[in-house]
């Protein structure tokens, strides 16, 4: 997070009666010895003593060129969020611009032209990036794939080991994301602030202000601070306002609920509650992580609040769309929407205000909120196992998110917290708890044994299935896991 923001949310604790309200992210640590490499006459006595790494290489004017998933296209989200890999020239927009001109800088610092090319199937890195590594070919530098990709692009040994060529230590990188992409010790793939649409694609929830005034419900975000924020809570308030409104005896879209989300709710809803799918063990090796009477209960309890139609407000079973489902939002039918952080940047045209607080508490015992992440459409930056000059691909990557984390990172927050966005300082506190207990999942990045697709499905069949589906699906994820890791385990001959 940006200093700019930290002295916000100190200024903020300063002044709010919030305590507790946790700190902003990551910060630097120390200088390296080495002085980074300045690029123009303008470069500043703060710029010079940076913690930024420092190449010297010279890519001799080459095209690095980079394969990405698209999730904008593939969700179909509004076309005003810049591409976070590469624009081609400044429009004003402030975060294209600044991802423009971190492209830039990191161009002239190798003597490079990043290209890149977009896809939106989810089979096209192993398809594309196998090519490259069976022809002996250089055609990708790099590739950032949906997470699902992963599962077969590992063992297929079409991907280089990260370790050796970046240092993770460093504030630019996620050290969470470790859980899900750090297997038997090595790392595929990096989560780094040059993709903020993994950022985007952190779960939230937004609550309208309007609705919430009407009926008297309280300052919502003293009860996050106080962690009385909690799924019994969200259950309570839904009660209030959800009502039939057209009077034709059924809930449909005309009507209004107290929660609105889709088939991923619940897991959405399952890692709210700070658990995993999978959870990595001593040796790094993914292990089934459902058995537990916890994990029942809070699938139970999902369910059972998501086949409550008077109550919860699936966009897929009535047939909505993005658009739509907000719209319902915009239009005071819905009292909690839980969507992407992504949506923020849909409703800015909403007249009623609304406020961002975390996904709740889902237990009484749970010490701190936890985010889900859209695992469907996340990328992550990674390196095919055949590339033309792996030095260069690695400095790319981390020339990128150590700039991002440095300039970037303040665009993008000024962005999200402008105030025709995030319209109050409370929800700007609240979108850091956000972002500092993201949690990442290997059951979820690599969808072992279907076991997310399939738990979204099963929500339909009411809470009485939950241990009957959990029992028979243990097997399959650990036959899937045996069989990601016996391929990892052939590649070391």
């Amino acid at each position: 997070m940006s200093k700019k923001i930290t002295a916000l949310l100190l200024a903020l604790l300063l002044l709010l009666p919030l305590a507790a309200c946790g700190n902003s992210g990551t910060d630097s640590g120390k200088v390296n010895e080495t002085t980074a490499i300045p690029t123009t006459e303008d470069t500043t006595e703060a710029e010079t003593t940076r913690d930024f790494p420092e190449y010297q290489l010279d890519g001799g004017g080459r095209d690095l060129n980079i394969l990405y998933f698209d999730p904008v296209a593939f969700c179909g989200w509004s076309d005003q969020i810049a591409c976070d890999v590469n624009v081609d020239e400044e429009t004003g927009d402030l975060l294209g611009d600044a991802v423009y001109l971190r492209n830039r800088k990191v161009e002239e610092l190798l003597n490079i032209t990043i290209k890149e090319q977009a896809y939106t199937d989810r089979s096209t890195a192993n398809k594309k990036i196998g090519a490259q590594v069976m022809a002996g070919s250089a055609d990708y530098d790099i590739c950032i794939p949906q997470w699902g990709e992963l599962k077969s692009i590992i063992p297929a040994g079409y991907l280089t080991s990260l370790d050796s060529c970046l240092d993770f230590s460093k504030p630019w990188y996620d050290q969470k994301a470790e859980a899900a992409f750090k297997i038997t010790g090595k790392t595929w793939g990096a989560i780094s602030d040059m993709n903020y649409m993994v950022k985007l694609l952190s779960i939230i929830i937004m609550f309208n202000k309007q609705i919430a005034a009407d009926y008297n419900m309280g300052n919502f975000y003293a009860e996050v601070i106080d962690k009385k924020w909690t799924f019994d809570r969200v259950k309570e308030l839904g009660m209030l306002v959800s009502a039939d409104l057209d009077g034709n005896d059924k809930y449909d879209k005309n009507d209004r609920y107290g929660f609105s989300g889709q088939d991923d709710a619940m897991y959405e809803l399952y890692q709210s509650a700070g658990l995993m799918f999978c959870k990595p063990n001593a040796e790094g090796i993914p292990e089934f992580a459902m058995k537990s009477e916890l994990a029942v209960t809070v699938l139970q309890n999902v369910s059972a609040f998501m086949n409550d139609k008077a109550q919860f407000f699936n966009r897929q079973t009535h047939g909505l769309n993005i658009v739509e489902t907000e719209n319902m939002f915009i239009q005071n039918q819905v009292l909690f929407l839980m969507r992407p952080m992504q949506s923020l940047l849909e409703l800015r045209a909403m007249e009623a205000d609304f406020g961002v607080i975390p996904t709740p508490l889902m237990t009484e015992e749970q010490e701190n909120y936890s985010t889900s992440i859209g695992y469907t459409v996340s990328p992550v930056c990674c390196i095919p196992a055949v590339v033309s000059d792996l030095e260069l691909s690695a400095a790319a990557i981390d020339l990128l998110s150590a700039e991002s984390y440095y300039s970037l990172n303040e665009i993008f927050y000024e962005v999200l917290l402008n105030t025709k966005i995030l319209r109050d300082d409370e929800s700007k506190i609240c979108l850091d708890m956000i972002y500092e207990n993201r949690l990442y999942d290997p059951g979820c990045a690599y969808d072992f044994g279907g076991i997310c697709t399939n738990i979204m499905a099963q929500s339909k069949r009411g809470p009485d299935t939950i241990a009957s589906f959990l029992e028979k699906n243990e097997s399959k994820v650990q036959k899937d896991i045996d069989k990601f890791i016996e391929g990892m385990k052939s590649l070391e001959g």
